[in-house]
C-alpha cells in the first residue's frame, strides 16, 4: 500500500482474490479495476484449470472468452 499499487491479484492455491487500494488500505472486490470484465470468479476458474489442463488450451480458451466479452 505504501507504494501506491492500486490493485493486487492474489491466488492462494484455491481461489483468486482481487484487492483495490482504498484510503490507504486494500479491500477485496469482485471485479478488476484495470480490466473491468474480469472477476475473481472467472480468474479462479481459469487458473484452477491449470491443475488438470495444458497451458496452451487454457490460454486459447481465455483469449476466446475475452473476445466474447468485448
Amino acid at each position: 500500500a505504501s507504494f501506491g499499487v492500486k490493485e493486487l491479484w492474489r491466488y492462494d492455491g484455491e481461489e483468486v482474490k482481487i484487492y483495490q487500494l482504498v484510503s490507504g488500505k486494500y479491500e477485496e472486490v469482485s471485479n478488476s479495476l484495470s480490466f473491468p470484465i474480469l472477476t475473481a470468479k472467472v480468474l479462479t476458474e481459469f487458473v484452477g484449470r491449470t491443475k488438470t489442463e495444458g497451458q496452451t488450451a487454457i490460454l486459447r480458451d481465455f483469449r476466446n472468452w475475452i473476445k466474447s466479452q468485448i
